[in-house]
């Protein structure tokens, strides 16, 4: 049957995408959030120097 080996072929590429969008969420929540972080502390620490966050 040719029509199963298309419909996994289908199937598998959302499947992929997917899992490589779970893979990459943590790391853009990360990234986002540091960002966040980083535009907060400027905005209270304008009139000083923000202090290194680790």
């Amino acid at each position: 049957m040719r029509l199963s080996g298309d419909l996994v072929r289908l199937l598998a590429v959302p499947l992929r995408l997917s899992a490589v969008l779970l893979r990459l969420f943590p790391i853009t929540m990360r990234l986002f959030a540091a960002l966040v972080r980083r535009q907060t502390m400027a905005r209270f620490n304008s009139g000083y120097a923000a202090p290194r966050m680790p």
